[in-house]
């Protein structure tokens, strides 16, 4: 997850062959797709990469061209252009066998009302008051009609993507081999990347991948791996701010947008006399100016912490997550339902690594008012945002870990394990609908799923995915892997 968001802009970066363009071609007559830069960003990504699949080499000079022009668009900040472009190139590359994903289409009567009810969410979350955060989600379903669960960037799918026929085991010993080779110089990346004040979504993407390595494999296999876990999770622990949060760097003249984003909102909070905590140029308080976004950076990172707990059984990790599990009892959910589910996932981890009733009841809480309401019955979030595959897929993960963690004499599993599982099928129903979506994190996803509540359609799903990850010959289809029983129902 982390490489392709680090990617999603620069992916407009790339030098474009030009060719000449098509004379008959009117933009204006595509739709813009109705995404901002970051939307755009990621379906740029996905028209890019089948661009780059077509054979024939004067079609792609041309495609390449309409690309470049959407690069233009972008730089000038003419996303409805740019969308135009996108939306021209995704019906020629449907006629090459690929498939643009729906995506939701609203009015401007629809964007004001979605905006004003993220508003009064806002309160109600942070008021804890369950009744009006209820009715505030059946308002949004209602207000979206046909467009409730679509999401709001639509990205480009293969057709008939191959069922998955390799041998599972040796797949996977295959791509572990490649990744625990990938990453002997992890540590050394990860404190780097912290003196360098990236995002620190980068350093922890890079420690929970060395401890999911290291439990997968052999004593012998990742006796390599362990100094370079230690070596980043202390690089980690060493940025924790006083209060307990793993922060955002703090920038606004950066070259990262999102850290010059949430840098300039932090300065206007300022200016409006908001409570901003900035510590060794770290933001580890913005008092609603991201509105929640701390969460996103904070739950990697603590989750990263507890697993390399887990794996080292180091005390002083421990604490550390503890410490940011404090900050997020002082912490209320956001409208944003992604992002708390970030907290979620990182809470789940520390319960089952150090169950405490403390941990416990703020994981409920996190739960019950800002996770659990948005889910709709046929397992999507309305609001096209968090209807967004990549989104639903971090969303339907954190209740797994939710419903993995929390013992079924919990008088809050019942509930969870349902959601979990109506947020899996509609992902399952997704991929057999129109093809695989974000196949490298889906793969572990449906077979956890699989594991909680047996349905054909995870079995199948799971196979079309595998498939797709297979033939496009993705190494990060090694994250399907490190639990090996989990593939299961593929054999």
């Amino acid at each position: 997850m982390t490489t392709a968001m680090r990617s999603l802009m620069l992916v407009f970066l790339a030098v474009m062959t030009s060719s000449p363009l098509r004379a008959d071609v009117d933009y204006q007559s595509y739709p813009t797709g109705d995404i901002g830069y970051t939307q755009i960003g990621t379906r740029a990504q996905s028209v890019e990469k089948g661009i780059a699949a077509i054979d024939d080499e004067s079609e792609k000079r041309e495609l390449k061209t309409h690309f470049a022009e959407a690069k233009k668009s972008y730089a000038a900040k003419d996303f409805a252009s740019t969308g135009r472009i996108l939306s021209y190139l995704a019906e020629r590359l449907s006629a090459r066998g690929m498939n643009m994903q729906p995506s939701a289409r609203l009015s401007d009567e629809q964007k004001k009302g979605l905006s004003s009810i993220g508003k009064e969410m806002h309160t109600a979350m942070k008021n804890e008051d369950m009744r009006t955060i209820n009715n505030l989600v059946k308002r949004t379903v209602t207000l979206l009609g046909s467009e409730a669960g679509k999401p709001e960037a639509g990205l480009l799918i293969r057709k008939n993507a191959p069922r998955f026929s390799g041998n599972v085991e040796a797949e996977a010993k295959r791509l572990l081999d490649t990744r625990r080779s990938a990453m002997l110089d992890a540590g050394t990346r990860v404190a780097v990347s912290i003196r360098k004040k990236d995002k620190l979504r980068i350093a922890a993407g890079l420690l929970l991948e060395l401890s999911a390595l290291i439990a997968a494999s052999s004593m012998d296999e990742s006796a390599p791996l362990i100094p370079e876990l230690c070596t980043a999770a202390d690089a980690l622990v060493s940025v924790q701010g006083a209060n307990g949060i793993f922060g955002i760097p703090y920038d606004n003249a950066s070259s990262d947008l999102l850290i010059k984003r949430a840098s300039l909102a932090v300065d206007e909070a300022k200016r409006n006399s908001a409570r901003i905590i900035i510590e060794r140029g770290w933001i580890l308080d913005d008092s609603g100016a991201l509105d929640g976004g701390l969460q996103f950076d904070n739950g990697l990172a603590a989750r990263a912490v507890v697993l390399a707990y887990r794996t080292q059984s180091d005390e002083r990790y421990l604490a550390a997550a503890k410490r940011s599990r404090d900050a997020l009892e002082r912490t209320p959910v956001c409208p944003n339902w992604n992002y708390n589910a970030f907290s979620i996932s990182f809470l789940a981890e520390l319960y089952r690594a150090a169950p405490e009733e403390r941990t416990r009841t703020i994981l409920a809480k996190k739960l019950t008012y800002g996770l659990i309401p948005g889910l709709m019955v046929n397992g999507r979030y309305a609001d096209p945002h968090n209807a967004k595959t990549v989104y639903h897929h971090i969303i339907t993960e954190a209740l797994l870990d939710a419903a993995e963690a929390l013992p079924r004499s919990d008088e809050l599993s019942a509930s969870v394990i349902d959601a979990a599982a109506r947020a899996s099928l509609s992902a399952a129903d997704e991929i057999i609908a129109i093809g695989p979506v974000h196949a490298d994190r889906a793969v572990g996803m449906l077979s956890r799923a699989n594991l909680l509540r047996a349905d054909d359609r995870f079995g199948h799903s799971l196979s079309i995915t595998l498939g797709e990850l297979s033939a496009a010959g993705n190494e990060q289809m090694a994250n399907a892997f490190y639990l090996r029983h989990l593939i299961a129902p593929v054999r």
